[in-house]
């Protein structure tokens, strides 16, 4: 009888925690289990809230073991970076104590403290780790304005350490092109970098017909509705969106944000402030609803700050465009999900607050049948380039 490959997943969150890191590698795990022995080493349960109904169906098959840690206030920026130090140093000490040497290891790079020790684990004892690069740490806190000085001696410190870090793993496995030219002007080599994207979930979200029907969970007929379903954080341009909404006369379009995130309050107070009757603010949802969510909308919003050009790919990108809705952009021009538009004709693409106000304004009754034929080529794409099954096998090459 052979045995298995050993593979550990090093991971702050994990299934049936509904992040959308956490689903990634209880997907891939699961895709690999028949092939490899994996055993997951994560933080607690309840990172974000979740739905009792919907657990059982994100529980993985793996063998999951998980730290016990303080229940700090992630929203506090000080009190988040004391949880996840403490939580990287346990998971990397139960690492070490139940691994072997020549075990392969993949983790993430969130928490970036876990980065850094895993980085000096393969440093001392030249293990294989293998890195998945959701977040790019420290260039990512200048957009989120966490550091607002890029020349200051506390950033170009951390960037010096964090280059060096990330040059100490055998692969980083990015989510997009323009996140590779991050890292490689980081002075590693292109061998080390593969590209694997986001994947859409093909078979779970399609399109549904009538598409305005469930618009009428939000009381709202004969609009247009923009919807943007996701994390409302510091990184998503959120804020200078809201402020180009402010400007928008056209009667015929609803703007609907749905999620959790440090700046929902902020939004909810603009809003109220401005009496902006055209935009909708709702809860998260459980990712059970995730189909008829984004079938409630002609066009799903995705935006990112100024500066955050290969420091992250959303992942709800590739969902939006299983439910067969066009993706409008907002952030730079040459990021990721900008270049998949632009290439697929799957949507638009705006880098500036002027163009984008330009072109809500001039929205017509066209756009019903525009959002429908794009519509038709985002579903057409996810399926031929970006589904699960292909995506996976992706790793299953790599790992």
């Amino acid at each position: 009888m052979n045995m298995k490959e050993k593979l550990w997943i090093i991971t702050e969150v994990f299934s049936p925690d509904q992040t959308p890191t956490a689903f990634i590698l209880k997907e891939i795990s699961d895709f690999l289990i028949d092939s490899k022995d994996i055993e997951v080493i994560c933080g607690p349960i309840n990172y974000q809230k979740i739905s009792n109904h919907n657990i059982y169906n994100e529980i993985s098959k793996v063998k999951t073991t998980r730290i016990r840690s303080f229940n700090l206030n992630k929203n506090n920026l000080i009190l988040r970076t004391l949880r996840v130090t403490l939580i990287s140093i346990q998971i990397s000490l139960k690492y070490l104590i139940k691994s072997k040497k020549n075990e392969n290891v993949l983790i993430v790079t969130n928490p970036a403290p876990q980065l850094l020790i895993f980085a000096l684990i393969s440093k001392l004892t030249k293990r294989r780790i293998t890195v998945l690069v959701h977040d790019v740490f420290p260039e990512n806190t200048i957009p989120a304005k966490i550091i607002k000085n890029s020349k200051s001696l506390y950033y170009v410190s951390l960037k010096k350490i964090f280059d060096y870090a990330y040059s100490q793993f055998d692969t980083l496995i990015v989510l997009g092109r323009d996140m590779k030219l991050i890292l490689n002007k980081k002075n590693i080599s292109s061998k080390k970098i593969k590209v694997i994207e986001n994947w859409a979930d093909v078979d779970n979200i399609y399109p549904l017909e009538p598409i305005n029907s469930p618009c009428e969970k939000w009381d709202i007929s004969n609009k247009v509705v923009f919807l943007f379903a996701g994390n409302l954080g510091r990184v998503q341009a959120l804020e200078e969106l809201f402020l180009v909404i402010k400007k928008v006369t056209n009667p015929l379009i609803h703007f609907v944000f749905l999620g959790d995130g440090a700046l929902k309050e902020n939004l909810i107070s603009y809003k109220e402030i401005n009496h902006l009757k055209n935009i909708t603010i709702g809860s998260s949802f459980p990712r059970s609803e995730q189909c008829i969510i984004l079938n409630s909308c002609h066009v799903g919003m995705v935006t990112l700050a100024k500066g955050m050009e290969g420091l992250g790919v959303p992942s709800k990108s590739y969902n939006i465009l299983a439910a067969g809705k066009p993706i409008l952009y907002f952030g730079d021009e040459n990021s990721e999900i900008s270049l998949v538009i632009k290439e697929n004709n799957v949507g638009w693409s705006f880098n500036s607050s002027a163009s984008l106000l330009d072109f809500f304004n001039q929205i017509d009754e066209n756009i019903f049948k525009i959002s429908t034929i794009l519509g038709q080529k985002a579903r057409n794409l996810a399926e031929s380039k970006y589904s699960k099954s292909i995506i996976l096998k992706k790793f299953k090459e790599i790992l």
